[in-house]
């Protein structure tokens, strides 16, 4: 939404390097977007402020993640749906 209340024309964020993205989820509070790629067997994060910065959290034992939510109050950003993994000394 622009500052004078008229609607934007969507904006590609992501059309390169992904193959089947499956779960989606928005840190409102450092201005992250997180994806599973069920394709790729990976978690992935993109700031929305400078699209530019992606980064490939985790490849290693995941199999097809699905589901994804964040909580970016505490520290406590990333949290996938059935799966379990150590991340910065959190368990999740």
């Amino acid at each position: 939404m622009e500052d004078n209340g008229t609607a934007r024309s969507p904006e590609v964020l992501v059309g390169t390097d992904i193959q089947t993205p499956d779960g989606l989820a928005f840190d409102w509070i450092h201005g992250n977007l997180y994806w599973t790629d069920t394709g790729k067997n990976c978690i992935e994060v993109m700031s929305v402020q400078n699209p530019t910065w992606r980064n490939q959290l985790i490849s290693e034992t995941l199999d097809e993640p699905r589901a994804i939510a964040v909580d970016p109050r505490n520290n406590h950003r990333l949290v996938p749906v059935s799966a379990a993994f150590t991340l910065g000394g959190f368990t999740f």
